[in-house]
């Protein structure tokens, strides 16, 4: 009982916060962009919450105490906010200028695979990170649109693969270019619905089916960045056996493309 009302205090004081941070949003004199970083820092957490919760109501499939139920309800309410504020403030930093700065794409990957352990273990995914031999070196690009990215995708991988399933992300080199591999085993995307992957709204209908949850949105802003980055994004999948998803990233950027980086 004392884990339960601890969880509702951590619940409450992350509420006010993200309504501070929705209010700064409305308002046009706000930096979007750094609210939308927050968002994904505070995104994390109330998913760690959320699946608390949920793995606490489980335990009582019959009659889950009201406690447990409510806290479940206030987090699947705040995690919709979250998502819902950070696309808007996505959809909008779009517009805006890159920020390319030479960064080391390895780094950046392990650290955001770190973060999804936790949630891919409540899941019962494996999730791993694999690193060939040859790295890629330091190159141009910016971290916070490319985070955004990758953590698009791995909600994705991860939300959409079944218990005892799998997530495996892959950073290596390829003809001058940088590749992130995001592989999982979970229910597919049906052919029909691929030409549509990327359009604004689009989720297939197995999606629909297997969660309530999601906009539509994300994999549009996948693209939208990668386009920014004059990159690639390719995506394979087979209904009921698992999606890939390839990006290509230039490691020339800055050489090709220099009026985007100054």
């Amino acid at each position: 009982m004392i884990v339960m009302y601890a969880l509702f205090f951590i619940v409450g004081a992350l509420l006010s916060w993200l309504l501070f941070i929705a209010s700064g949003l409305a308002d046009k004199n706000k930096n979007g962009e750094g609210m939308a970083i927050s968002l994904h820092q505070l995104r994390t957490p109330v998913t760690k919450i959320k699946w608390i919760f949920d793995e606490l109501s489980s335990e009582h499939p019959d009659n889950a105490p009201g406690l447990i139920a409510h806290g479940q309800t206030i987090s699947g309410e705040m995690l919709s906010i979250i998502n819902d504020t950070l696309t808007e403030a996505a959809l909008d930093n779009k517009r805006k200028k890159f920020q390319f700065k030479k960064g080391d794409l390895h780094n950046l990957v392990d650290d955001i695979v770190k973060n999804y352990n936790f949630l891919a273990e409540q899941k019962g995914i494996t999730i791993s990170m694999i690193t060939p031999d040859t790295k890629i070196p330091p190159f141009v690009f910016d971290k916070d649109k490319i985070t955004l990215a990758i953590r698009n995708l791995l909600d994705n991988a991860i939300s959409y693969t079944q218990k005892n399933g799998t997530v495996e992300i892959t950073v290596r080199p390829s003809n001058g270019l940088a590749q992130i591999i995001i592989k999982d085993s979970g229910i597919g995307i049906p052919k029909e619905h691929l030409p549509n992957l990327f359009k604004k709204f689009s989720r297939a209908e197995n999606a629909k089916k297997f969660s309530e949850q999601g906009s539509g949105l994300g994999l549009y802003i996948v693209k939208s960045i990668i386009n920014g980055h004059r990159g690639m994004i390719f995506v394979q999948s087979t209904e009921g056996k698992g999606t890939t998803v390839t990006i290509e990233l230039p490691l020339d950027l800055e050489t090709k493309y220099g009026d985007l980086c100054s």
